[in-house]
């Protein structure tokens, strides 16, 4: 039987995801082009900073939904479109667990380590130049 507590656990960790941001803000824009490759884009620009989406690296964390947040955060930050660097895993710690028994005089034990990480998606947000 599932408890309440650990399916409250289960629903909160598609979540989890955090943004950093450096750079000049405009006003919000409605439309933000997406980029894979720089020769791609075709219009004169301007890097106006980097906004960089984080998440812990689980089933739950897709890469489309961080795509969606990096959309949603450019958009309000004025940019007119994203150089989308590829997705990257960065360990970020290890937990070990050791566990141990005891028969007699004999004393055995077992370590596990867990790699803690997680899920980063970078982009390059850009502005474009006004036609001259």
């Amino acid at each position: 039987m599932i408890r309440l507590p650990a399916v409250l656990l289960l629903l909160a960790l598609p979540g989890c995801m955090t943004t950093d941001y450096v750079g000049s803000t405009y006003p919000a824009t409605t439309q933000v082009d997406l980029f894979f490759d720089e020769a791609d884009i075709a219009r004169p620009y301007t890097v106006m900073g980097e906004l960089r989406v984080e998440g812990d690296n689980h089933l739950f964390m897709r890469s489309e939904k961080m795509q969606r947040r990096l959309i949603e955060k450019a958009r309000e930050r004025g940019a007119d479109g994203i150089l989308v660097a590829p997705v990257s895993i960065r360990v970020t710690g290890e937990t070990e667990h050791t566990t141990g028994s005891e028969r007699g005089e004999d004393w055995s034990s077992s370590t596990t380590a867990t790699a803690q990480e997680v899920k980063e998606l970078r982009g390059l947000l850009i502005k474009y130049k006004p036609a001259s």
